[in-house]
């Protein structure tokens, strides 16, 4: 459970090269971050990765099934989604919270309004590598408290779960 994941769509919008330089600023002491997904700029990241000796840190895993997607999710300390562009409700975050693994998220559109920053994840500046790894490297160095995120998480997907039931009349 010793990495750190990124789903998504490898688009401009998404964030991901922001990500991947925060990796490379972390240096050898980053943990291993694995990206799932596929899209328009997975040759430039895999030149990225190779150029800047990223290899053993960040492995790109390609699109995979979903199952196999959530199994490595739910093996995860940490989810990240570093979008610059207005994000709805992204399904990763539920599914994240719905594993207990707590979110790093941009501070933008809907986001802020679903990771409660401090309680079930933290929040970023958005297009700011520095700031992704501000965030990300302090958390990380507590584990407790990262599991104590993670629980917050899955409690309050599952109090607004049972808000939202549709009874019938």
């Amino acid at each position: 459970k010793n990495r750190i994941v990124f789903i998504g769509r490898l688009g401009e919008e998404k964030g991901i090269f922001d990500l991947v330089k925060a990796w490379k600023l972390w240096g050898g002491d980053a943990p291993v971050l694995e990206i799932i997904g596929d899209g328009d700029l997975k040759p430039g990241l895999e030149q990225f990765i190779k150029k800047n000796n990223l290899n053993l840190k960040v492995i790109l895993r390609g699109l995979l099934p979903f199952d196999e997607t959530q199994t490595i999710l739910s093996n995860s300390m940490l989810l990240v989604l570093p979008s610059v562009c207005f994000e709805g409700f992204p399904m990763t975050i539920r599914e994240a919270f719905a594993h207990g693994v707590p979110v790093a998220a941009s501070d933008i559109g809907s986001i802020p309004d679903i990771v409660d920053n401090g309680l079930n994840g933290v929040l970023f500046t958005p297009g700011s590598p520095e700031d992704i790894l501000q965030k990300i490297q302090k958390l990380w160095q507590s584990k407790a408290r990262l599991k104590g995120m993670g629980v917050a998480a899955r409690q309050n997907l599952r109090r607004s779960m049972r808000r939202s039931k549709i009874t019938r009349c």
